[in-house]
């Protein structure tokens, strides 16, 4: 029974093949080894694409630690620099600083000594000028004193002189003006008898 099936298959794919020999004889051929170099390109197409997966794979890895070692390497440089610049500016500020502290102690005491000796002057000025007012004060009321001096004895003398109290009357309007200046004229008085009755007191007849 076995033996029977099994040719009775053999039968069938002989009439198949002689079947598809009938209907394209010659192609048949032609288009399985067409069909066997497509299977073959189609290989080598999936291994060249499994190959360039690799390596672009592989090249893309290599590059992204490449990439990354050179962002690392950047990083710690700028980190170093960054540590230099803080550490630098920190100094040149503590130098600035002390600097500024420097000068400002010195200006501090230059206007300290300025000011004492500004004080100084100005107390010495005022002594000298409370010293001059008092000597001022003195040699004016001794000159005072001797005009007044003066006064009496030009006085006396006029009066033993018998002067007429009109001409004595004029010579001490005369000096009153040059004391007083030019610019000063008292209001003139239409009588001399009555200007001069309050000058000089009555004469004393003989």
């Amino acid at each position: 029974m076995a033996d029977n099936k099994t040719d009775l298959t053999r039968d069938r794919l002989g009439n198949i093949e002689q079947i598809r020999d009938v209907l394209f004889g010659q192609k048949a051929q032609e288009y399985e080894q067409q069909f066997a170099n497509y299977d073959q390109r189609l290989d080598k197409v999936e291994n060249d694409l499994s190959q360039l997966q690799i390596e672009t794979r592989d090249r893309l890895r290599n590059l992204q630690d490449t990439f990354s070692s050179e962002l690392r390497g950047t990083l710690d440089s700028l980190e170093k620099k960054l540590k230099y610049l803080s550490l630098t500016t920190h100094e040149t500020t503590t130098n600035l600083q002390q600097q500024l502290q420097t000068t400002n102690g010195e200006n501090d005491k230059e206007l300290a000594a300025l000011s004492k000796s500004v004080a100084d002057k100005s107390a010495l000025l005022k002594e000298q000028l409370a010293e001059t007012r008092e000597q001022f004060d003195t040699d004016l009321t001794v000159l005072k004193e001797q005009l007044f001096t003066e006064l009496e004895k030009g006085f006396s003398f006029l009066k033993e002189s018998k002067v007429s109290r009109a001409v004595l009357a004029e010579v001490l309007f005369e000096m009153c003006i040059k004391v007083k200046g030019s610019d000063v004229f008292p209001p003139a008085v239409e009588d001399s008898a009555v200007q001069t009755s309050f000058l000089l007191p009555n004469e004393e007849t003989d």
